[in-house]
């Protein structure tokens, strides 16, 4: 797409120039979809850390603990 973006802005032609801006403009959209993504994708990996480890603490022999299914 930058490639694109450069070949339409370096020619004269005002509807060229339109175009090229749009497409600047689509590439920083995407570059902020992708960073959100990322963002949200590392907060599920760190819930799923999380919840594995206070999985973990409640099936640990002689921990003293007792799992919900055997409490109700």
């Amino acid at each position: 797409m930058g490639a694109a973006e450069d070949r339409l802005r370096r020619t004269r032609e005002v509807a060229d120039v339109v175009a090229a801006r749009r497409c600047a403009a689509a590439i920083t959209w995407l570059d902020l979809v992708v960073a959100r993504l990322a963002v949200g994708s590392c907060r599920i990996l760190v819930a799923a850390a999380h919840a594995a480890d206070n999985q973990s603490k409640w099936s640990e022999p002689g921990s003293g603990a007792v799992p919900e299914r055997e409490a109700s």
